[in-house]
């Protein structure tokens, strides 16, 4: 199975392979508010919730014949006097971390008024809990104002670890009226692959899951790039043989064409292990800002190649594989990729994947060369986002230098990594 990464505002999601991804329906008790009786609809539970206790002014929850669908709908009602707010909820569904899924309804606004309130809600939502009912994670639709038609409103989530239920719910807690029909849910299901499907079969079906997700959780992902290239796109990677290595990264680089720093996808095991060195960008030039003591002559230093390629046509070559909409971003993060030899290795911008040269021209005219191999990269990262003042060496090295990282699971110190005073 094939791991790759869609990141969503923090969401990561592993992708299994699968045929088709479906969405299947899960039953939801009277989910457009047809039936009732004298407690309200029948199969929703009602539940105080901003209720202080010198409070006595509840909202109502009654029924409408202002329908999106059917013969009746839900109506819950508040004015400015209202201060004991009250939501309706179906009973808990059992849920599994890692479940994708998606809550749809019809909701109209009437004469709702956001102004001077101090809690917002005019919407439908998930709320999900562990096994002792403590709240972990709470999905909901865009709170409605105003006055509004009726519309569908959605929101897919994906199930956060250490949850165990969830309730579906409705709610509101400003003045005037929201009205709530023909709910559903639904659980993104993807097959199980079995030992008969083949290696591509398994390509192409995550392939077509990364467009299921997108589609899914992106609010626009096609907002600077057109949709049919991005299709267009997919469908020539799905005929990439497995032993075209480079196929992971013309996807990466299809994903960052969407213009999302969020939304990416994972590189190979070890292509982002890092060597003990850090990097940033002043200006045009790339500086080293920390170094483990061994190279802390070359704090300061000016990285002018790397395995004697110019620094310039290596930061080229990186970009289409850094995701960003301005380009600060790219200069926060394009140094980093600098210290990644399998990265830079596997897009044909160094000359091995576990080590690299650097040439460095140190502010005394003198250029030394060092290389980095990489050892295990469970040594702690190097902050390169605030590199202080700039070291000036003292007296240069003499011949190249070697920067190698020491596993942790050897019994020997781990290099000490000291930033630029």
């Amino acid at each position: 199975m094939r791991n790759l990464c869609l990141r969503f505002c923090m969401l990561l999601l592993v992708l299994p392979s699968l045929a088709i991804a479906q969405w299947i329906d899960v039953p939801l008790t009277n989910a457009g508010f047809e039936e009732w009786d004298g407690a309200g609809p029948v199969g929703w539970e009602q539940i105080a919730g901003i209720d202080p206790d010198s409070c006595i002014v509840a909202s109502t929850l009654t029924d409408t014949t202002d329908a999106a669908a059917g013969a009746r709908a839900l109506l819950l009602r508040g004015d400015r006097s209202t201060c004991r707010w009250s939501s309706v909820r179906l009973p808990a569904l059992t849920v599994a971390p890692g479940e994708v899924y998606r809550l749809r309804g019809q909701l109209k606004a009437l004469a709702i008024e956001p102004e001077g309130q101090r809690y917002r809600n005019a919407q439908i939502f998930a709320l999900v809990v562990d096994k002792n009912d403590k709240q972990i994670a709470y999905y909901n639709t865009p709170v409605l104002t105003g006055t509004t038609g009726w519309a569908a409103n959605e929101v897919a989530f994906q199930i956060p670890p250490g949850a165990a239920s969830m309730q579906v719910a409705a709610f509101l807690t400003m003045p005037g009226a929201l009205l709530v029909d023909d709910l559903s849910l639904a659980r993104l299901d993807p097959p199980v692959p079995t030992d008969a499907w083949s290696e591509a079969q398994r390509w192409s079906a995550d392939l077509d899951y990364i467009v299921t997700l997108l589609t899914t959780f992106h609010p626009q992902p096609f907002a600077h790039l057109e949709r049919a290239t991005f299709l267009t796109g997919i469908e020539a990677l799905k005929i990439a043989p497995a032993e075209d290595t480079s196929r992971i990264w013309r996807l990466r680089a299809l994903l960052c064409r969407l213009g999302d720093s969020h939304t990416v996808c994972s590189m190979p095991d070890g292509a982002n292990a890092r060597l003990p060195l850090a990097l940033a960008m002043f200006g045009d030039e790339v500086r080293v800002v920390a170094a483990a003591p061994v190279a802390a002559a070359l704090c300061g230093g000016r990285v002018v190649a790397v395995d004697g390629r110019p620094v310039a046509a290596v930061l080229a070559g990186l970009r289409p594989q850094i995701a960003f909409t301005h380009e600060n971003w790219f200069r926060e993060q394009a140094p980093a990729w600098l210290r990644m030899p399998g990265a830079l290795h596997a897009l044909g911008l160094a000359d091995a994947p576990d080590a690299t040269t650097y040439t460095v021209a140190l502010d005394t005219g003198t250029e030394v060369a060092v290389r980095g191999s990489r050892g295990d990269d469970r040594l702690g990262e190097l902050d390169n986002r605030w590199p202080g003042r700039r070291c000036v060496p003292s007296v240069p090295p003499s011949g190249p230098l070697l920067l190698v990282r020491v596993p942790a699971r050897q019994p020997h110190p781990v290099p000490e990594v000291r930033p630029c005073q």
